[in-house]
């Protein structure tokens, strides 16, 4: 389809009332919405699963093999996972030529990470919770749990590296396209979550057995990173010409 026709099928859709440019914000503005929802299920803990003595362990046992509506939790992240990895690849997809490019293009293949661990923390979930269970906890000790289990684990830690490259690439790639105040939001994200991770550190440490909590903010950091991502290409499509890129 030549230029023309394009052209002249955006002007139709824009007076059908389907302007594709704000179409595709709307599109963009959910998907940070379902972001933001899908990765942050644990907040329905109480009723889905009650035990309080879950969160003395990391939030990823509420989603253990062994729990009360595991799949709901698991589901969830995979949603989140599947979204921020269409974002991810939509950025890539669209990274310009600006003076910012390698910055950009490092972000989104840190969000791609995000997503990828994210989604396989979701696929192999945990044998069992080892805050509620001392056997699952002494099994994990001994080595003598399968390799989902201990994949989980390592999708963890591709969770946080994937996050913080995302964070740091973002916020040099802003600033340099004269975003400072977007720049310095990523900045504090950043300080968020090594926060968080310090705290998780030294309580698992020193045996506070209250992990869960300091978590909570890592994770809702990964959901707005995605979110963010998901709105920084809501504004993109505003921008993009009619009927092309």
């Amino acid at each position: 389809m030549n230029r023309s026709a394009v052209a002249v099928a955006a002007a139709a859709a824009t007076r059908r009332g389907r302007d594709p440019q704000r179409t595709g914000r709307a599109a963009w503005s959910v998907i940070a919405v379902l972001i933001l929802v899908s990765y942050n299920t644990r907040i329905w803990w109480q009723p889905l699963n009650g035990d309080p003595a879950i969160l003395r362990g990391y939030l990823s046992e509420l989603a253990a093999a062994d729990q009360p509506h595991h799949l709901f939790f698991r589901a969830g992240d995979l949603v989140a996972a599947v979204l921020i990895l269409v974002t991810a690849v939509t950025g890539l997809a669209r990274v310009g030529r600006g003076v910012a490019r390698r910055w950009w293009a490092a972000a989104y293949a840190g969000l791609t990470l995000l997503a990828a661990s994210i989604a396989a923390g979701a696929i192999f979930p945990m044998d069992c919770s080892p805050s509620l269970d001392r056997s699952c906890a002494v099994a994990e000790h001994a080595g003598a749990v399968t390799p989902a289990h201990d994949l989980h684990t390592l999708a963890g830690v591709g969770v946080e590296i994937g996050l913080l490259g995302a964070l740091v690439a973002g916020s040099v790639a802003l600033r340099r396209v004269g975003r400072p105040r977007l720049s310095w939001l990523l900045v504090a994200m950043i300080v968020i979550e090594v926060i968080g991770l310090s705290v998780i550190t030294g309580f698992f440490s020193f045996g506070v057995r209250a992990i869960a909590y300091p978590q909570v903010l890592t994770v809702l950091n990964a959901s707005t990173a995605g979110a963010l991502a998901a709105l920084g290409q809501a504004v993109a499509a505003l921008h993009r010409p009619r009927g092309g890129r």
